[in-house]
């Protein structure tokens, strides 16, 4: 069912809802018959309310507004209903590289070599012209970095443009003082290095986050990955890099050399700009593969996506938007104040498409994958390497009747003293490992083993005391 989100965008199908936000494709229509396809990320009431966050987000819109690139996602509007923020942005009709990545290894596709040196050389582009904006009216830098670069946030249309996307958490340096000190955002495993040790981000970082990606495309192995956060910072922070020519022998010295220097630990050895890897790997594509043409790429990704896109057109094309339509939008909009994005969701989809993630929020990030027999939206969870569905009880919304019906959960049972007693001391061994971390990494090693052996060892009593008074 269509919605109407103000007096000119139409809702047509739900793309991706997150922890933050909700992505419509939608319809953006205007006089005499003007319409234009954008997509429109909603920001949910729970983070519109704060104060300071709808200063960031303004901050934000005006910030993306500015940047007018090729190889940049064009936000268009901002604005405000019902207590709803939302953009109004670019429609890319494609995937992102994080969804590639994943569709070829489940394939059994190598990327390409020149392929994925041009996703990243395309990428490289539109990060330096942001590094290197002006403010038009001072000519002054902004010293805009994006500070959250990664596959998901590389984007490329089935026609082949790869264009970057959500500079939502990019600031101008003079807004830095906005951001509260300490605080780590982005993605860990494609964090540089110093970023670990406490250094702000900079351009050397976004740099070497292309570097993290060119290295995945060319190897289709994760980088810096493990079972938890403070494993891959560690990783990140020792920055040892697996030779790319074990898993793909077509990587010769040539791009192997390059692919290094964006890699390298210390920011004073890696190259000093985007435009600079841009620069040496256009000029390795002009040498080993003169011929290439980016209709090259459109095809790869079309063979790719090739039951994706079938099946999107057809969807598509069941969603009919004429004046008469329109106007009854308009008139149910004034009648029904329940016209909200958050309704919208709770409809049953027109569509069982899903396009790319425009949501960037590493805490939760879901993605629409088509209707359920219940009419819900079918959603997944997004992990490190996998989309894996969620467990049927953690659905979008239940049916009205499953909700009626469904008897009153019995309260959990009181923990025993034993859970009790271990909970409190394994919070206690955490607290105490994370500080040892903080001052010696490599004392917080010997400590958590000790500590390990010791919580052991004091559980084991205290089971053995709990079943003799028991």
């Amino acid at each position: 069912m269509l919605k109407l989100l103000g007096s000119d965008l139409v809702l047509l199908e739900p793309l991706a809802a997150g922890g933050m936000a909700e992505v419509y494709r939608a319809r953006q229509v205007g006089m005499g018959g003007f319409e234009k396809t954008v997509a429109v990320k909603c920001i949910l009431r729970n983070h519109a309310s704060s104060k300071e966050f709808r200063e960031m987000f303004a901050q934000e819109a005006k910030l993306c507004a500015l940047l007018q690139h090729p190889n940049i996602v064009q936000v268009f509007a901002n604005g405000e209903v019902d207590g709803y923020l939302y953009l109004v942005m670019e429609f890319i009709d494609g995937k992102n590289v994080r969804q590639m990545l994943n569709h070829a290894i489940d394939a059994k596709t190598q990327v390409p070599v020149d392929i994925s040196c041009f996703i990243v050389t395309e990428m490289a582009k539109g990060l330096h012209y942001a590094h290197e904006f002006k403010d038009e009216n001072t000519g002054e830098s902004l010293h805009i970095v994006h500070r959250d670069v990664s596959p998901q946030n590389a984007v490329f249309s089935y026609d082949g443009a790869v264009k970057v996307i959500d500079f939502g958490i990019a600031k101008a340096a003079a807004a830095a003082s906005n951001t509260r000190t300490g605080v780590l955002k982005g993605k860990f495993s494609y964090m540089a290095p110093e970023l670990i040790e406490g250094h702000k981000p900079d351009r050397c970082s976004d740099v070497f986050a292309l570097g993290i990606i060119l290295y995945e495309l060319l190897t289709q192995q994760r980088l810096f990955t493990a079972d938890d956060e403070l494993q891959i910072m560690k990783l990140v922070r020792d920055c040892k890099i697996p030779d790319a020519q074990t898993f793909n022998p077509q990587v010769d010295a040539a791009l192997k050399s390059i692919l290094l220097k964006a890699l390298a630990k210390d920011p004073a050895h890696r190259y000093l700009t985007a435009g600079d890897l841009q620069a040496d790997l256009q000029r390795y594509m002009n040498q080993t593969f003169p011929n290439f043409l980016s209709s090259q790429f459109s095809a790869f990704v079309r063979h790719l996506f090739a039951a994706e896109i079938t099946e999107e057109k057809a969807n598509r094309g069941k969603l009919s938007l004429n004046s008469a339509a329109l106007a009854e939008l308009r008139a149910n909009s004034a009648t029904d104040p329940e016209t909200t994005p958050a309704t919208f969701t709770k409809e049953k989809p027109n569509s069982s498409s899903a396009s790319f993630s425009y949501l960037t929020d590493p805490e939760l990030r879901r993605e629409v994958v088509g209707p359920r027999t219940d009419g819900n939206l079918a959603v997944q969870q997004r992990t490190n390497t996998r989309n894996r569905p969620l467990p049927p009880h953690l659905s979008v919304v239940p049916p009205p009747m499953e909700r009626r019906n469904r008897m009153p959960s019995p309260p959990p049972p009181a923990p025993t003293f034993l859970q009790t007693y271990r909970f409190h001391i394994g919070g206690g061994v955490a607290a105490f490992i994370g500080i040892c971390f903080l001052v010696n990494p490599g004392l917080a090693a010997q400590v958590s083993k000790l500590a390990s052996d010791v919580v052991a060892g004091i559980v084991r009593m205290l089971e053995k005391l709990v079943l003799t008074f028991s």
